[in-house]
């Protein structure tokens, strides 16, 4: 175990430095190759880009790399002759992706370590052996080999083993490069073998910007076997300590490095780039690193990379390579002599080209070799020159036929979709008499066709030397007889009013109504099913149109018949008949009946909901029918009154009298004496007002006795019982 205990205060500070080798060979970016050249032998050429191919750092690769450091002297000192201690928390320029998580913070172990955790700096959450510790305790002795739990994970090691910087040497961080592509570097600069103090190691570690890229540089590390049995391991490991990735040969063990070596991690996930080649004009040509073009002419291409940092930021990269093409030699053909119809008298002549390499050969399509092209009928000829660098150009002639010529045409537009229009051709050249064919529906054979309608006629012209000439006519149709619609309601209920409007895409039409109105637009009140016509005119033609309104009455004049009246006796029916015009359905809404004339058995008073159907469009009517029914009911008299002059209770009388038609009521005192007697109508009668022979009757018990007749109804309905006056 060791006991040196040393006592420091660190501070940082970030340089920025200009980039070196590293930036380019593990910084985003595209190189689209070297311009390249292509003759006319040559009709294709492969592009080769080279860019760097990143990855999400869900898992690593490591790969050998040339050993070419940054430099180890240039820096800000970390742990200042302080050993076993991580250093303060250091705030890294950029977000680093690690093993799938952004790290913005580190802590730097002086044995060689670095720790995304940075509770690793803390002395009290780390403090290890120390027993002043000021910073957290950075292990020496270790025996596990990645990954594991117990070396300071998330971590890179970069060799980790114990080396003493309080001895001899030096740890330094710092940044070089710009951004998208900055580089945090710690350099462990000839610092001693702990217990080996006259042998010395110096590596480094390097984070890259954007890509996620780890470099560690070896330039020597002895091993003492006397500490820790030399143990050292080289490799980086997830937050968890159970995903490693390890430089080969290198996990922990006692091994040496007595020539320089270098290792790159980088990530190996899912790629976060997307790489295209362009043309110029935008046209995606390819996704592959390698691109055949074949041009025609010096075309430029443009090779694009974009990344997707762990950040999240996107970094886009162009770069431009030109494939220049070299000219071939150029020449033309000229036209000799023109072919009579149907003989092979025509001819050509090419002129000899400039800047071909000789010998040249001359092969035309027909067969014939040379510059002259003799004896040919007419038609379309090429001619193909190859040179001795295989170069090859070919051009063409076109040799006519003399023949019949149509010199003018005259056309007699159709119109108003008649068959009334005419063309006519003037001929002349090649050898008379000529014949005429058209292919209109009469073949026509004059050099005049007559009616014909709109379109388009082929004619053909023969002379006497069978020479034929073609052509084509068109006969416009300027004025046809114009399309009208007519937009208004096809059903009316009268007296409403139809607005009727015609209209056209002929902007030009005049209108006239079958009703003598003009204009497009006009408004009737139709009393009957009516048919109304419109003419629309644009000078030589004109077509009608007719729309068919049919109108409809909306119910109206409706009668109701009660038999034997609108009011009845409780548990006697009436009839109910609805009449008027225009009704096409009826429906009772609580008896559900559909006909005219129903027989009601109203328990109670009731009103009637009755739908009526009418004639669409004028649609429907609801009424209600009052029906009365007169209840059986007895009449209520009260069992006590208070007749003292308040207002209140004062009156003895028939609650329901209303009910009735006629009332007799009868009182009597305790002694069967009658002290009050009221007979007649029911709405006249008072009641009794509690005085008997013009005085006060004395309060106590009465009895009373009423006979009530309700109308319609043939007998009486009594009601009687005790009544307490009281005072």
């Amino acid at each position: 175990m060791k006991t040196l205990l040393r006592f420091f205060s660190i501070g940082f500070l970030g340089i920025t430095m200009t980039s070196n080798a590293q930036f380019v060979a593990s910084c985003p970016g595209v190189n689209a190759g070297p311009d390249a050249s292509q003759t006319c032998a040559d009709s294709c050429t492969t592009l080769n880009a080279q860019f760097l191919k990143t990855a999400q750092s869900s898992q690593y690769q490591v790969n050998a790399i040339p050993y070419n450091p940054f430099p180890y002297t240039i820096g800000t000192a970390i742990s200042v002759g302080v050993d076993d201690i991580f250093s303060n928390v250091i705030t890294l320029p950029f977000p680093f992706c690690f093993y799938g998580t952004n790290y913005t913070e580190l802590t730097v172990g002086s044995n060689g370590i670095i720790s995304f955790n940075t509770n690793n700096a803390d002395p009290i959450l780390n403090p290890g052996n120390q027993l002043f510790p000021t910073n957290g305790w950075c292990e020496w002795e270790f025996t596990d080999p990645l990954p594991s739990p117990n070396l300071y994970p998330p971590s890179i090691c970069g060799p980790y083993h114990d080396i003493d910087p309080s001895v001899c040497g030096n740890v330094r961080q710092g940044i070089y490069g710009i951004a998208p592509c900055r580089t945090f570097v710690v350099s462990f600069d000839n610092i001693c073998q702990f217990d080996c103090t006259t042998t010395q190691s110096r590596h480094q570690i390097v984070l890259y910007e954007s890509t996620g890229i780890i470099e560690v540089y070896v330039e020597k590390k002895p091993t003492c076997v006397l500490w820790n049995n030399g143990n050292a391991v080289i490799g980086i490991q997830d937050g968890n300590g159970i995903n490693a990735t390890v430089a080969p040969g290198r996990n922990t063990g006692p091994w040496t490095v007595s020539t320089p070596e270098a290792w790159r991690f980088s990530p190996d996930g899912a790629p976060t780039y997307s790489f295209n080649w362009f043309d110029m004009a935008g046209n995606n040509l390819g996704n592959t690193a390698s691109l055949d073009v074949c041009p025609d002419t010096t075309s430029s291409y443009r090779a694009e990379i974009m990344y997707t940092s762990c950040s999240g930021a996107t970094l886009i990269y162009n770069d431009t390579v030109e494939v220049s093409v070299a000219e071939n030699f150029d020449f033309s053909v000229n036209l000799t002599d023109t072919a009579s119809c149907g003989q092979s008298n025509g001819s050509a002549t090419a002129v000899a080209p400039v800047g071909a390499a000789p010998p040249l050969t001359y092969s035309w399509d027909n067969g014939q070799s040379g510059l002259i092209l003799a004896g040919v009928p007419a038609g379309n000829y090429c001619l193909t020159i190859s040179d001795a660098s295989n170069c090859e150009v070919t051009r063409c002639v076109t040799i006519p036929e003399i023949g019949p010529v149509i010199d003018s045409i005259n056309i007699i537009n159709a119109n108003c979709d008649g068959e009334n229009g005419a063309a006519g051709i003037f001929v002349s050249g090649g050898s008379s008499p000529y014949t005429y064919s058209w292919n209109d529906p009469n073949n026509q054979t004059e050099a005049t066709a007559l009616g014909l309608d709109s379109g388009t006629y082929i004619v053909t012209v023969t002379d006497a030397s069978n020479c034929a000439l073609t052509d084509s006519v068109f006969v416009d149709q300027p004025f046809g007889n114009p399309s009208i619609n007519i937009e208004g309601p096809r059903v009316l209920c009268f007296p409403e009013a139809a607005i009727l409007e015609g209209s056209s895409d002929d902007s030009t039409l005049t209108y006239v109504w079958s009703t003598g109105q003009s204009g497009a637009m006009i408004s009737v009140v139709p009393d009957r099913d009516t048919t109304l016509y419109i003419t629309g005119s644009n000078g030589p033609c004109s077509s009608e149109e007719s729309i068919f309104i049919e109108v409809s009455f909306p119910i109206q004049n409706i009668e109701i018949l009660y038999e034997p009246d609108t009011t009845v006796l409780y548990g006697d029916s009436l009839t109910v008949t609805i009449s008027g015009d225009n009704i096409t359905s009826y429906l009772w809404d609580v008896l559900g009946d559909s006909t005219a004339s129903v027989v009601l058995f109203p328990g109670d008073s009731t009103l009637y909901e009755v739908a009526l159907g009418g004639v669409l469009p004028c649609g429907d009517s609801v009424i209600f029918i009052p029906v009365n029914v007169i209840p059986e009911v007895d009449p209520l008299i009260p069992d006590a009154f208070t007749p003292n002059g308040d207002g209140l209770n004062d009156v003895f009388e028939v609650i329901n009298a209303s009910f009735f038609v006629t009332i007799e009521m009868r009182i009597y005192n305790r002694w069967g004496e009658l002290v009050f007697e009221e007979i007649g109508d029911a709405a006249s009668l008072e009641g009794w007002d509690g005085t008997y022979n013009g005085k006060q009757a004395p309060a106590g018990s009465y009895m009373t006795v009423v006979l009530a007749k309700q109308l319609g109804r043939p007998d009486q309905r009594q009601a009687s019982g005790s009544v307490s006056l009281i005072r």
